[in-house]
């Protein structure tokens, strides 16, 4: 019988993007700093997430599908479900109508 009590932390690593952890914190820190009074709109999300990697909002809903762009996509909705709370098909909708397997 396998050892299954092992934890294996590295698998997470493996999944997310390079400094996933820490650009988690840069946005939630920008996003408090910038917010109005009220909820956080996915919109919003997509407009920090744009300035970070220096592109646009239109290219995260556009439909073309480069690494880079794929990754600041997920990057996106990553943050947009910690920080909004709204579900992963909801902001795939808004995300260029992306369904959450497809980005």
């Amino acid at each position: 019988m396998a050892d299954t009590s092992h934890s294996y932390p590295i698998v997470a690593t493996q999944v997310t993007p390079a400094g996933a952890v820490n650009a988690d914190r840069r946005f939630r820190s920008d996003l408090a700093a910038s917010a109005a009074p009220g909820r956080i709109t996915i919109r919003r999300v997509l407009e920090i997430t744009a300035g970070h990697f220096d592109t646009t909002v239109e290219d995260l809903v556009s439909g073309r599908r480069t690494q880079p762009l794929a990754r600041r996509r997920q990057v996106a909705m990553h943050a947009a479900r910690r920080i909004t709370g709204r579900s992963l098909p909801l902001i795939g909708k808004r995300i260029g109508g992306r369904v959450v397997a497809g980005v």
